[in-house]
């Protein structure tokens, strides 16, 4: 996308609209929704998110992918209203820490046949995502992430589970994958006053 379009920072980012079934209307895999929900939010460009996807909803070809929002009671609690709110409080952190974090073209540091990871923001203020297609029955295995742009001994926090990780001797982050779910890495220092995580 970099190599053909002049700033991938100014393109809407989705994977839903009326006008293609649902993600849901395919899977019912909430890892793998989670998936892309994150990527929706963390990549380049503005984060679009259909009435609806956060309530998981699941309606197929039009008109059935034009459920009524009101249909979920605006569930304030559901696991992909919570996962949305959560993502978007980290996004907005890398901006209010960086206000040239959104200008940052997102670049590709890893990928295999089920798992990318990508990085957006300059150094020390960078979000490091790791997504995977493996769904919820998905293994867990431990993947060594290099190209992070953190140097040895930095602390960060991956905000979606809360739990901290330190970079490695050889610069690497150590990156417990489990259940297929996204991970999303920032540094602790950046945390201090967010309210995410409880910092």
């Amino acid at each position: 996308m970099k190599s053909t379009c002049k700033d991938t920072t100014l393109l809407g980012s989705f994977s839903e609209n009326h006008d293609v079934p649902r993600f849901a209307s395919y899977t019912s895999d909430y890892s793998l929704a989670k998936n892309i929900i994150a990527y929706t939010i963390l990549s380049d460009g503005i984060p679009i998110i259909y009435a609806g996807q956060e309530q998981h909803y699941s309606g197929g070809n039009d008109p059935y992918n034009r459920e009524a929002t009101w249909l979920s009671g605006y569930s304030t609690s559901a696991t992909l209203y919570t996962h949305v709110a959560s993502l978007n409080q980290i996004r907005n952190q890398a901006i209010y820490k960086d206000s040239t974090h959104l200008t940052y073209q997102n670049w590709v540091i890893y990928s295999d046949s089920s798992t990318i990871a990508m990085r957006k923001g300059y150094d020390g203020k960078q979000i490091i995502t790791v997504l995977s297609n493996l769904g919820a029955s998905g293994s867990s295995y431990t993947l060594s992430l290099s190209n992070t742009g953190w140097s040895s001994g930095t602390l960060v926090v991956e905000v979606l589970s809360c739990t901290a990780v330190t970079v490695d001797s050889s610069g690497n982050l150590p990156v417990p994958m489990a259940s297929g779910l996204p991970r999303v890495y920032y540094p602790l220092v950046q945390l201090t006053s967010s309210g995410i995580c409880g910092k």
